[in-house]
């Protein structure tokens, strides 16, 4: 385990000295040094030299014959193949809707503590692809789910949307045996986030 020290380093040294150096090559240095740089001025970081510009997904197209370009087909159709319903079945329980469809198993498991949470990178992933592809049926996908996301919100009536209820943060704010709730509804909270931001940048 590292110290706090190591944890929340204070200057260069002490950050630079958990480089594992041996096994790093000269590139991946140079990513954690930036990383580093990054993170202790967040607001006033810049690419060494000015050679880095960010550029947004609507304007980067890959060769669909490059094998980048057929892992996004791939992916794509793997967004477009799961089932809406059975991605919402949880969200619907919690809420008191009427469920539709069958719900998935492994992390998505009704009974299990992490359901809901392959819903945010689901979302996530069908926003970046939709601002990567403009493929259309994605984006309407996509809108769908959120618009009934906002329904189980309603019903429920305090703000509070999640596919597991919100006792799973008691248990956890008590120390008392539970999984990752703060993990789990950050997932959709960063897909809210990427998806509000895209459509800001598709506005410009």
């Amino acid at each position: 385990m590292f110290s706090y020290y190591h944890l929340i380093p204070t200057d260069d040294s002490a950050w630079m000295n958990l480089l594992p150096r041996k096994i790093l090559r000269e590139e991946d240095e140079n990513e954690w040094a930036m990383m580093y740089r990054k993170m202790k001025n967040p607001n006033g970081f810049e690419a060494s030299g000015g050679f880095l510009k960010e550029v947004s997904l609507h304007d980067v197209e890959l060769d669909p014959t490059s094998q980048h370009g057929r892992a996004q087909q791939t992916n794509l159709e793997y967004l477009l193949m799961l089932d809406s319903d059975s991605l919402l079945w949880s969200f619907r329980k919690t809420a008191g809707l009427p469920t539709i469809g069958t719900p998935y198993k492994g992390w998505e498991e009704p009974t299990g503590e992490l359901r809901g949470h392959f819903v945010g990178h689901y979302l996530s992933a069908s926003a970046l692809m939709w601002a990567s592809t403009h493929n259309n049926t994605l984006r309407d996908k996509m809108s769908a789910i959120v618009d009934n996301l906002y329904l189980c919100q309603k019903k429920i009536g305090s703000g509070y949307l999640s596919a597991f209820p919100s006792e799973q943060f008691d248990r956890f704010e008590a120390i008392k045996p539970v999984w990752a709730p703060y993990y789990t509804i950050h997932k959709i909270l960063a897909a809210y986030w990427i998806n509000i931001h895209l459509l800001k940048i598709l506005k410009l």
